[in-house]
């Protein structure tokens, strides 16, 4: 007779592990995310932000072939699924809760008020939400339908809009442009024409000049893509293909992509209606630039979606503005002058003293991560790969080699015994062209090796793991004359003239193999892999910026630490004054180090000195006209302009004999006045006017200055002077370049560089 404490021991273990499946799993699961902030730092805490995809609640339509026993059975175990994971999701305290669409699986079917209003219930009592939790919604095609069909309600839309809000809607969040989008009636309209405040109306009534916070943009079907685009390791099988069916649409069309892309040009995209995770990055043109948009596409939160682990995405968003500040602020006395000139030494003499110690940057470790490229019968695994974040997010997954890098790995093959040969190209190219100069192809990497021969292997098979080790040239000639191995670029320059840019590296892998057939003879198959890796060499200034940001108190101090750019205003000699106006001189000055990491802001000041009657002239607060006999006041006033941005140029040259080259701008300065409004200053009769601030590289610019045979990527920070009503100044607009250089990395105190040996 078993023990009754037996019993109840197993009684206790059945219950707990019961209690452990149906709660502590998901607690669990739900306790090991974290918000993506964990170690970010600003001025502001950051929204966190919950993306929930396809819950799709189902009903008695979800499952026809079933029956009524088995269609309750299945929508008690799946309702209970989401609660349960709805529960444990909320256990991350977000702010906000986004659903990409597909709230209720046939929400677009035909039914009565009394039915919808019930299945509305149920979805409301699976996911509840506290009044303090911002919640919005887009619509899907599960819930307002694509197309036509008789079985479709006409009232779809209406009770989406009537019961989750509208179709399309717009946000601002934390600095952020939030823009929700109806992505199911984008489809029709790209098929049937565009509809009278329809979803193409919205999109286009979008003005960026006006928005100049970053955009996200949220759509329930994933943007275009090229078919078999690569998804990341986080997808659980295949990828995101075009197609279509009843009510469905894979991903949007190629003109309804572009539209959204080059209207909104958005930081990040978040799409659902696949149900399984994509992180895919887009490239697009917008403003003559070549631009990237990362496009990341939320795993379903369903049990039922063919995922085997569902799950929803955590966001963080921070105001632009509430970045910290990387400038510490150290106070720089004057220094004497010294003659004669001293000596130098290593150490210092008992009658001096060490001001500042800055030792030799050591080597740092090795980066140890692994990057992986999957072929149906091959393998390849990248070694000495960093594991922080690029300058790109989107060739994450890329592998990326710097200064004297080596392509570095091994091969996992499958069938090795059919293998005959293995053998490994590194290949790079630029590629060059323009509608001026035409176009030019030139190799600048081509490095070959041999992994394995079954003839030199003595009647040993191929290993299933093959390593590999191919050098990337630092150096390349060019009409015996020596040139450094450029990076990876690309940029496609519109107008006129069309510049093109490519510097491209890729790995090629062919792999022969035999198959045994009869009567002895043997089928010989080549197949060649390709993958695209990525150089980029990093750089960093031979010496720090001055930690002081405010011009005024350390110029006098250290005037080494700036360069002064001089300018002067001329006068148009064409219009005759009454009181002589006489030029003004501008003072342009920035840090005297000139080089500058793509990612950093770059200080500036500007100093005007002349007369009142010029600086009033070039300010507006007089005007042209009261200087000039017998002109009538003018009715419209134009202020003055001062400008200051990032350029950068793109030289082609000896492309076929020719030349040619394109300018883009590539950052906007913020400029502030530092002293009061002219009409509140000075009686003297020499004054002077004041502006400082700073300009940073946009966003797109991940490459540093550099230069190549036929090729010149040259950067330079321009100072624009427009006087206030131009024309009838007696004032000339002036513009001034200054080049600079721009690199990969920025200075660190006592920090070895990554690419420091």
């Amino acid at each position: 007779m078993i023990s009754r404490h037996w019993v109840n021991g197993l009684r206790l273990f059945w219950t707990l592990l019961a209690l452990w499946y149906e709660r502590q799993v998901f607690i669990r699961s739900a306790d090991r995310c974290s918000w993506p902030d964990t170690n970010f730092r600003a001025r502001e805490d950051p929204t966190h932000v919950l993306l929930v995809a396809d819950p799709q609640i189902v009903d008695h339509r979800s499952y026809p072939e079933r029956s009524a026993l088995l269609t309750y059975i299945t929508q008690l175990l799946v309702d209970l699924n989401l609660r349960k994971s709805w529960r444990a999701a909320l256990r991350l305290r977000p702010d906000i809760v986004i659903f990409l669409g597909d709230m209720m699986d046939n929400g677009r079917y035909a039914m009565s008020n009394g039915e919808y209003e019930r299945y509305y219930a149920r979805f409301k009592s699976i996911f509840p939400l506290d009044p303090s939790i911002l919640s919005y919604w887009i619509p899907g095609n599960h819930d307002t339908g694509i197309g036509s069909s008789k079985h479709f309600s006409r009232k779809a839309k209406a009770r989406y809009i009537s019961h989750f809000g509208p179709l399309n809607s717009r946000a601002t969040i934390a600095g952020h442009n939030i823009v929700l989008l109806d992505a199911p009636s984008l489809v029709e309209e790209e098929a049937s024409g565009p509809r009278d405040g329809g979803t193409t109306h919205f999109v286009r009534s979008y003005l960026k000049s006006q928005e100049p916070n970053p955009v996200v943009l949220f759509t329930h079907i994933p943007l275009a893509r090229p078919d078999g685009a690569q998804c990341g390791p986080s997808r659980e099988h295949g990828s995101i293909r075009r197609g279509a069916g009843f009510g469905y649409q894979n991903t949007l069309g190629k003109t309804a992509s572009n539209l959204l892309l080059q209207t909104y040009e958005p930081s990040v995209i978040f799409s659902g209606d696949d149900h399984d995770y994509c992180d895919y990055t887009h490239t697009y043109n917008a403003g003559g630039q070549s631009k990237r948009a990362r496009e990341v596409t939320v795993k379903s939160l369903s049990m039922v979606m063919n995922v085997r682990k569902p799950g929803v995405q955590l966001l963080s968003l921070v105001p632009p503005s509430a970045q910290l500040s990387c400038m510490s602020l150290v106070a720089v006395p004057a220094l004497p002058s010294y003659s004669p000139s001293p000596s130098y030494a290593s150490l210092s003499r008992s009658d001096e003293e060490t001001v500042e110690f800055t030792p030799r940057a050591g080597r740092l470790e090795p980066a140890t991560g692994t990057k992986t490229r999957t072929w149906r019968d091959l393998t390849v695994i990248f070694k000495n790969q960093s594991q922080e974040q690029d300058a790109d997010e989107s060739d994450r997954d890329i592998p990326s080699y710097g200064n004297r890098g080596v392509v570095l790995g091994e091969l996992g093959i499958e069938n090795p015994e059919t293998v005959v040969c293995i053998s490994m190209k590194l290949d790079g190219e630029v590629h060059l062209s323009s509608t001026d100069t035409g176009s030019m192809t030139q190799k600048v990497v081509e490095e070959r090796r041999v992994l394995f021969d079954l003839e030199k292997s003595h009647g040993r098979a191929c290993p299933t793991v093959v390593g590999f080790g191919i050098p990337i040239p630092m150096t390349y000639k060019d009409n015996d004359k020596l040139y450094r191995t450029p990076p990876s670029y690309e940029t496609i320059c519109l107008g006129s003239p069309l510049v093109v840019v490519r510097c491209r590296y890729k790995l090629a892998i062919k792999v022969t193999r035999s198959t045994a057939r009869r009567l002895s003879l043997r089928k010989i198959s080549t197949k060649t892999y390709t993958t695209p890796i990525i150089f980029r060499p990093r750089t960093r200034p031979a010496r720090p910026m001055i930690a002081e940001p405010s011009f005024l108190t350390t110029f006098k101090a250290s005037p080494a630490e700036y360069h002064q750019n001089l300018i002067t205003i001329p006068i148009r000699k064409t219009i005759v004054t009454v009181e002589p106006v006489k030029p003004i001189t501008c003072h342009f000055i920035i840090p005297s180090v000139q080089t500058f990491c793509y990612k950093d802001e770059i200080p500036f000041h500007i100093q005007l000195c002349g007369s009142r009657t010029s600086l009033a002239l070039f300010y507006g607060t007089i005007t042209p006209e009261s200087l000039q006999q017998g002109k009538k006041p003018r009715k419209h006033n134009y202020s003055a302009v001062v400008r200051v941005f990032l350029a950068r140029q793109i030289y082609l040259d000896d492309i076929n004999g020719r030349q040619s080259w394109r300018t883009m701008t590539v950052g906007e300065a913020k400029v502030r006045a530092v002293v009061p409004s002219f009409h509140d200053a000075f009686d003297a009769s020499e004054v002077s006017l004041n502006w400082e601030g700073e300009v940073k590289p946009k966003r797109d610019v991940t490459c540093p200055s550099f230069s190549c045979a036929h090729l010149l990527v040259k950067d330079f920070i321009i100072l624009a002077l427009t006087p206030a009503n131009v024309r009838a100044n007696p004032l000339l607009p002036v513009q001034h370049a200054h080049g600079i250089r721009l690199v990969t990395d920025g200075w660190v105190e006592n920090e070895a560089h990554p690419d420091d040996h």
